[in-house]
């Protein structure tokens, strides 16, 4: 049965940093589809880091990878390993643990 009447899609918005291709799937996984950024690398001295910027529908991350290279030896190897678990993690606890005290103290100047 034909109404007449024409179907259009709803208008898709997505942030300026969305790569905006099948990689983003926030409209067709409604309840956790993700808007993502296109990946960004750095090649470094010891390998290279890839960035990632993800908003879901409840909150925003960055997805972050490391390729290291390690010593030959195996048990050198995973000393680094575990030394590079550690002191990422520190890294990570100690920024975003600045940014909260940051955020907070504008929070406090501007209240009322």
């Amino acid at each position: 049965m034909n109404t007449g009447r024409r179907w259009t899609r709803p208008q898709q918005t997505h942030p300026d940093w969305c790569v905006q291709t099948h990689a983003c799937d926030f409209y067709t996984r409604p309840s956790d589809g993700q808007h993502r950024s296109a990946p960004l690398t750095a090649d470094t001295v010891y390998g290279r880091l890839i960035y990632t910027r993800v908003a879901s529908r409840r909150q925003e991350v960055l997805e972050f990878r490391a390729v290291i290279r390690l010593d030959d030896h195996p048990d050198v190897a995973v000393a680094e390993a575990a030394q590079l678990m550690t002191n990422v993690d520190a890294a990570i606890r100690g920024t975003l643990a600045r940014t909260a005290v940051r955020s907070s103290s504008r929070r406090q100047v501007g209240a009322r």
